[in-house]
């Protein structure tokens, strides 16, 4: 569902595939229909929870560790263009200076294939606070630029993160949004899908190789952490059936933290997608309807596209960034009965929340 803020307490929803009412505490809600649009005003008689600093840095930290798999580049008819093996390090160091438990700073190595230099990025709990950046407490991150439209591209940086279970590793699926230089809207995805190395990290951060022989195994599969997963169909038909979700919305200039729950119902024949969702605590519905313009995607009315990169991933996007500067970027993972997605939301060309979500089949 897509959600444009109006102001303080008033939130609009049109038709789109992303989010839900951020409504938490005790709230009242007041609800009437304009142009085909469900318009709720909210007002609260509670102060929403924080969202601090420490536990920001405390989802980075969760990611320490190697990360083996393969990264693949989508364009906009969601074809991959390229596929090569890939392996992160994660490396946590130093203390942190007020005494608590945990690093003082993060170090992020990639290594790609048949490279012999790795790029890599750092972080310290100073500097990691003053980008653009969310991290859920299961290590899920949205990053991006703060604004929304620039003259040198627009780029964002999605991930999620899935447990392990039953000898299987933990896996994380990481993806780079793209709108290149001079272009209207997104057009390049690179997917990163990784599993978990058993591996132990270097003590030190020096220590870190500049290459690595990647498992062979791991170029041709979109499944890393559980090598006997066969294709199960299209996402769009994994995503058949009833859902059940909560959405923990942050936002990027006050640090609220807002949940709020809600079901949905995805239904998926002859290239066509209809989504009805019930909001929990507003006993209020909309329903989505979505049309093949390909095999692997989606078009609703507002414009929003949602793209099918296969393993289960979805990425969505406005068709083109809007003059309004309001739009959402999403990307999902569906793993057997469990989806997760995360999503970032601008508003005026302003970066204002980010938002993760956990749904279960019912």
């Amino acid at each position: 569902v897509r959600l444009k803020e109006l102001g303080d307490g008033v939130r609009i929803f049109g038709l789109g595939f992303a989010g839900s009412l951020p409504c938490g505490g005790r709230c009242a809600v007041k609800r009437f229909r304009s142009f085909g649009v469900v318009r709720m005003v909210q007002t609260s008689s509670e102060s929403p929870p924080k969202y601090t600093k420490e536990d920001n840095w405390d989802g980075l930290c969760r990611n320490a560790g190697i990360w083996e798999g393969n990264n693949a580049r989508y364009d906009k008819d969601s074809i991959e263009n390229r596929r090569m093996r890939s392996t992160v390090y994660v490396h946590t160091s130093g203390e942190r200076e007020d005494g608590k438990p945990g690093p003082s700073d993060v170090w992020v190595h990639l290594l790609r294939e048949g490279a012999q230099r790795y790029s890599q990025v750092y972080f310290s709990r100073d500097n990691f606070f003053s980008g653009g950046m969310f991290m859920s407490p299961y290590g899920d991150m949205d990053s991006g630029n703060r604004t929304a439209v620039r003259e040198n591209g627009t780029t964002i940086e999605q991930i999620i993160r899935m447990e392990g279970g039953n000898d299987k590793p933990e896996g994380r699926v990481r993806i780079v949004h793209k709108v290149a230089p001079n272009e209207e809207g997104f057009s390049t995805w690179v997917v990163f899908r990784e599993r978990r190395s058993s591996e132990a990290l270097p003590s030190y951060n020096s220590e870190i190789p500049q290459s690595r022989k990647h498992p062979d195994e791991l170029l041709e599969t979109k499944y890393p952490w559980d090598l006997t997963t066969k294709a199960e169909g299209s996402t769009f038909e994994q995503l058949r059936g009833s859902w059940k979700g909560v959405k923990h919305a942050i936002g990027a200039k006050d640090s609220s933290l807002r949940e709020s729950e809600y079901s949905f119902d995805v239904s998926y024949l002859d290239g066509k997608m209809d989504i009805n969702f019930l909001f929990n605590h507003a006993n209020e519905s909309i329903e989505l309807k979505g049309q093949h313009m390909t095999d692997k995607m989606i078009r609703f009315p507002n414009g929003q596209e949602l793209r099918d990169l296969g393993g289960g991933v979805t990425v969505l996007t406005p068709s083109s960034i809007p003059e309004s500067g309001n739009l959402i970027v999403e990307m999902a993972w569906v793993l057997g009965n469990t989806r997760k997605r995360i999503s970032r939301t601008y508003k005026e060309g302003d970066w204002v929340s980010s938002a993760y979500f956990i749904e279960t089949r019912v």
